[in-house]
């Protein structure tokens, strides 16, 4: 919003948003020379908005010419210029004989726009999709960030390791069971087979089970049981499979 004194001294006062700054402006050129002077220092901002000193650009700016001089006044309030400024955009808003101007999105817009989108649909298949369901109950919202997991809990949430289990659905093992007779699953070899009895952890309740699955990946003690199971099954892999010949 710009107030303007037709006649020199040109008056003018902007506000320049983000940063709440106000400059008054006097000066002995023609208006227009102002109002670039002032719209160049405004685009400047707008096009690197994340900029922690843009307003410091602004006023260095606008100082660079001589005789333009910068002072902090309130706001709107009882700024009679100011308070007519704001009349004239809104009638000019309201206005059916407003002229439209199309402003391009700057490239930072656009990339935050697609990545939204693409988030959405990610989400929306993640949701929906009938594959990784164990890993959907510990990361139910996608994302960018790394978990930077060790392979091993990696493995154990994904069950995607050396469990007969994952194993038998690829040929790699005669039957899913594991050597004590039950079926050789992550959650099987660190809850109930007798056989890593020493590496077990306490199984909660049904109700409870997706907030222990999240607590394995948060919790370093937790992490590091996990992944001396992992290096067990593997050094120990003749002895925790069932012996079916192939």
């Amino acid at each position: 919003m710009v107030g303007l004194l037709v006649h020199p001294p040109v008056t003018v006062r902007t506000s320049f948003g983000r940063e709440r700054a106000v400059a008054r402006c006097l000066a002995t050129k023609t208006p227009a020379s102002v109002l670039e002077a002032i719209a160049t220092a405004v685009i400047q901002m707008t096009r690197r908005p994340m900029q922690p000193n843009s307003h410091r650009s602004i006023q260095d700016s606008l100082l660079s010419t001589h005789n333009i001089k910068l002072g902090w006044i309130r706001a709107h309030v009882g700024q009679q210029r100011n308070e007519r400024a704001d009349e004239l955009a809104k009638d000019a808003i309201l206005s059916t004989n407003a002229t439209e101007v199309t402003i391009p999105l700057p490239k930072s817009s656009a990339k935050r726009d697609l990545k939204q989108r693409s988030l959405i649909k990610w989400q929306y298949m993640w949701d929906g999709h009938k594959y990784g369901r164990s890993t959907h109950k510990v990361i139910t919202k996608v994302g960018l960030r790394s978990h930077n997991w060790p392979s091993e809990l990696t493995q154990f949430i994904t069950g995607h390791g050396p469990f007969p289990f994952y194993l038998y659905l690829f040929g790699k093992h005669p039957d899913d069971n594991c050597a004590c007779g039950k079926v050789g699953t992550p959650i099987h070899y660190v809850t109930k087979c007798r056989l890593t009895l020493p590496l077990h952890l306490k199984f909660p309740a049904v109700q409870h089970r997706e907030a222990w699955m999240i607590s394995v990946t948060s919790r370093r003690q937790l992490i590091n049981k996990i992944v001396q199971l992992l290096d067990y099954i593997i050094i120990n892999e003749d002895q925790l499979k069932s012996d079916h010949p192939d």
